[in-house]
């Protein structure tokens, strides 16, 4: 995350951030289906696929 002094680009910076770690990057941890790593939203349901950007 970077450093803005306007209040919406922190909240932007935040969205972005969150979205990329719950529905992109792949978690290690995540391996409870399959020994595939896949991302939180992936494991939880919400998606089908790890998302890319």
């Amino acid at each position: 995350m970077g450093f803005s002094k306007k209040l919406k680009a922190i909240y932007d910076q935040i969205s972005f951030y969150s979205t990329y770690f719950n529905f992109c990057r792949e978690h290690a941890g995540m391996m409870k289906k399959s020994a595939i790593k896949s991302a939180p939203a992936q494991e939880s349901g919400i998606v089908e696929y790890k998302w890319t950007l």
